[in-house]
């Protein structure tokens, strides 16, 4: 049951968080507290876990998006 708690609370967190463009902690740390019982430490120090793979994740798709256009910049212009 708190499985799945956790997983609709998650979804709305993030659906939540997409539509808005906030942070993550603020929603995601009452809601482990209150709702799944976490102490606030723990939740707070999983948010952060959470919030940090994410700006990884982030940092690498625009690395990617860089080094593709700059890729393809070069490509056409020696093209030219």
């Amino acid at each position: 049951m708190t499985l799945v708690l956790a997983i609709l609370a998650g979804a709305l967190i993030g659906l939540s968080l997409g539509a808005l463009g906030g942070g993550g902690s603020v929603l995601a740390v009452p809601v482990l507290v209150y709702l799944l019982d976490q102490d606030a430490g723990q939740a707070t120090t999983g948010s952060l876990v959470v919030v940090g793979i994410t700006k990884l994740s982030a940092a690498f798709t625009v690395l990617v998006l860089v080094v593709t256009v700059y890729t393809t910049t070069q490509a056409f212009a020696t093209l030219t």
